[in-house]
């Protein structure tokens, strides 16, 4: 998670969630330092900053800073325009080109190829910097044309918009607003504001021309500010040399007469103990190789780790040295070190060797398991190797190798003979050559691969294998899915400050798993355009709007207004979604959590600039009027119900006919086909309060069971008195509404609550719906 002040500088960097080794994850998580590393840095004034990593966490730290890395230069793919540039695209701008290619020097930059492999000219793509810079109802991507030195704009053209295309095709046709570009160097696009400058919009279509241009500049400027690719060099080049050599030295100590030179055992040991050991850190274990059979090994971030873990595993088989146990790990070097001290030697009878042998075999068999069983456990904890790098921040690890220290004080390679399962792995793998007789530990490993290939076919084992821990969401739904073992996929991921879910009962093809970056592109574009709590939305903007004069709105946001005002007359102005300044001031809107109550002169000023009736819609002009001036509106109570219901539409477009699935956005459910589903009971939420069967329909929730209480001890909730600017008093703690379409489920849930049981039965018959509403003393009332 990262956050940004509003000149878009950041104020902090703090993990959310990460399927790595709990115990690097932790040790990272409590570094303060490592976190500030980015502090005061902004995408749009500078490159980015060079940060170091955490000794011990190499993997994890280098993944977390690609990922910022990634998210925050603009290096991964604009999720809004995905298509990649076209030759045909390239001879709008050179009639000679033959050829385009990407350049490796610089990010998301195209060469254009003319006559004999002569480099004529650049194309960049303003996006992924102008999906951000929303024109009246959406981004637009522009194709830029730049000289063959790549500091001259050779020219500028529209190439995909979510705008309103009326506006859109004014902007294309008018061909003399972008000449605007033409000939102008980078520099001095990138600091232009075009306002400043009096540059007019395109007649019609004033927001969609400036929002075009504004792409453009930020596309310029993240240009300007981009080094090439070897000065912004991604990693660490000293740690992954340095770790080069320590292999390269090993396998030349290992299969040269180095390994029987006394004195250069000694030097070398010491270079592992301190340099690989204590500094890189980069020791191998079960836990890695069990994470990496989970998410793959991590080939382009540390290929050099990658190549170790080659070497140890392959070389035992090709050349019957284990040349990672014997020349390369600094635990056994230190433990050779000890060992040292004979007169401190003690002797083990013959049986308790022979048996304590046997340990680190089944060690690993049981960490096999866990990792079948169990993925969720730390595997990390059964060895000594985090301790090495991590201290006491692994406490379990540290302690490990402290025992395993000590011992071999006493027992020659205590720890190598008698506990390490990744000893006892490389072992295995070590070929005998023609010797070779498959024994009893051979038919066990066997046996454990066997049953976790099973585990992949038999839903039993599958159920179990599959445990994991759910997705981040900061409301949890109070809905329960009763009949989820009849779910065969599942996709799952985040928007509107909670989680959403879709479940099907049927294995996703190749091409279907494509429509989920539809659903999520749907999702994100919902979420962006019309939450009052994104800056660039539609909602945001005519939030921020102090004129009385009509507005150009989008369909889509005028008809979200028109049926908010029907609900709103329904339940005589109960519901109202001019509420929004009001909510914020109790602790539930943009501005976050109070420390005190507004004073009734403060609420008295926000009801003054508040009414459903203070919004005129003309759907002719496509125009918005306000009344007050400082009217402000919050589809907070309908967004996520029309989210579910614009995914129906995308799912069953897309999705062969018949398809069943389950849609859950923070609670707001839609399901095609028969699910079942409970409703849990805001009095005791470990039970259920009542059952709904949904059968292509939907169901909404909304509650004030888990609202906060302020000192006082009055009871604060989000659900504002448009009568007194203050909670209101709710006759229920929960309300549960189903009908055919979601965003009339959701809104109708809110309306519900604010209404008594007798005038929420009438308007259930009046709008022909479903409910089930809890009181206070936890008395179920539905409507049949």
């Amino acid at each position: 998670m990262i956050a940004f002040d509003p000149e878009e500088k950041i104020i902090g960097v703090r993990l959310l969630d990460s399927e790595d080794t709990d115990s690097h994850v932790d040790a990272i998580r409590k570094n303060d330092s490592f976190w500030k590393q980015w502090n005061g840095w902004s995408p749009r004034e500078s490159t980015m900053p060079k940060t170091e990593g955490i000794a011990g966490s190499t993997l994890t730290t280098r993944a977390i800073q690609e990922g910022i890395e990634r998210r925050l230069t603009g290096t991964s793919h604009s999720n809004k325009f995905p298509n990649p540039i076209t030759l045909d695209e390239a001879l709008l701008f050179f009639p000679d080109a033959v050829a385009i290619r990407e350049d490796s020097k610089r990010s998301k930059r195209t060469k254009v190829i003319g006559q004999e492999s002569n480099l004529i000219g650049f194309l960049l793509r303003s996006s992924p910097e102008s999906d951000r810079v929303r024109g009246y109802s959406g981004p637009t991507e522009s194709l830029i044309a730049l000289d063959r030195d790549g500091s001259r704009i050779v020219g500028v053209r529209l190439r995909s918009s979510f705008d309103t295309e009326e506006y859109v095709e004014r902007v294309k046709n008018d061909r003399d607003f972008l000449k605007f570009f033409e000939g102008r160097e980078l520099s001095s696009v990138a600091a232009i504001d075009f306002r400043k400058e009096g540059i007019e919009g395109v007649s019609g279509a004033t927001q969609t021309s400036f929002a075009l241009v504004e792409g453009v500049r930020r596309r310029i400027e993240r240009e300007v500010k981009t080094p090439d690719a070897e000065i912004n060099a991604r990693h660490n080049l000293v740690h992954q040399f340095a770790l080069l050599a320590i292999v390269i030295a090993g396998l030349t100590t290992s299969l040269t007469r180095l390994r029987s030179n006394r004195l250069w055992r000694r030097v070398w040991q010491l270079i592992l103990i301190v340099a690989f050991g204590l500094w890189l850190g980069d020791l191998l274990s079960i836990g890695l190789l069990a994470n990496w059979s989970r998410m793959g090994p991590p080939w382009r971030i540390y290929p050099v780790f990658c190549l170790l873990v080659a070497v140890a595993l392959l070389l035992p088989w090709a050349t019957r040295k284990n040349v990672y146990c014997q020349q390369l790990c600094p635990h056994g070097a230190i433990q050779d070190w000890l060992g040292q001290f004979t007169s401190l030697h003690i002797r083990i009878p013959e049986t308790i060797r022979r048996n304590g042998a046997r340990v680190p075999q089944w060690l690993l068999g049981l960490a096999f398991l866990m990792a079948l069983i169990v993925p969720t456990f730390d595997l990390a904890q059964i060895e000594p190797f985090d301790g090495w790098v991590l201290g006491t921040a692994a406490a379990i690890s540290f302690s490990i190798a402290v025992i395993g220290l000590v011992a071999s004080l006493f027992i020659p390679q205590a720890y190598c003979r008698f506990g390490c399962p990744t000893g006892a792995l490389l072992k295995m793998v070590a070929s005998g050559g023609v010797q070779d007789r498959i024994q009893l530990r051979d038919w066990i490993a066997i046996g454990l691969v066997a049953m976790g290939l099973i585990s992949n076919f038999l839903p039993g084992l599958r159920s179990i294998q599959s445990l994991e821990v759910p997705p981040t969401t900061l409301n949890r739904t109070p809905i329960r899915i009763e009949d989820s073992s009849r779910t065969t996929s599942r996709w799952d991921g985040n928007a509107f400050g909670t989680s959403w879910s879709i479940r099907f009962r049927s294995s996703m093809r190749e091409e279907e798993s494509a429509v989920r970056s539809i659903v999520e592109a749907e999702l994100e574009r919902i979420e962006s355009t019309l939450s009052h709590w994104s800056s660039e939305s539609e909602t945001n903007q005519f939030n921020q709007s102090q004129t009385t004069s009509p507005m150009e709105g989008s369909l889509e946001f005028l008809t979200l207004i028109a049926h908010a005002q029907r609900l709103s007359e329904s339940t005589e102005g109960l519901y109202d979604i001019t509420m929004g300044p009001l909510v914020d001031a109790w602790g539930y809107g943009p501005s976050g959590p109070k420390e005190r109550e507004p004073s009734e002169e403060e609420l008295e000023r926000l009801l003054s600039s508040t009414g459903w009736k203070k919004i005129a819609i003309d759907f002719d002009a496509k125009t918005i009027r306000k009344l007050e001036p400082n009217i402000q509106v919050d589809l907070g109570s309908l967004l996520q119900g029309y989210a579910v219901d614009q995914i129906v539409l995308v799912l069953d477009e897309k999705l062969p006919a018949g398809s069943e699935y389950l849609i859950d956005v923070g609670g707001e459910l839609y399901g095609r086909g028969v699910w079942e589903v409970g409703i849990e009971n805001p009095i005791d939420p470990s039970k259920l309060v009542a059952h709904a069967r949904l059968q292509d329909a939907a169901l909404a929730t909304s509650g004030v069971y888990r609202s906060q209480r302020q000192a006082s001890g009055r009871r604060v909730h989000h659900l504002i008195s448009p009568r007194t600017g203050r909670p209101y008093p709710c006759n229920f703690e929960l309300c549960s509404v189903q009908a055919v379409r979601c965003i009339d489920a959701d809104g109708l849930a809110t309306a519900g609550m604010l209404l008594s049981a007798d005038e929420l039965h009438a308007l259930s018959l009046k709008q022909g719906f479903d409910f089930w509403a809890v009181d206070s003393e936890g008395k179920l009332i539905r409507s049949r």
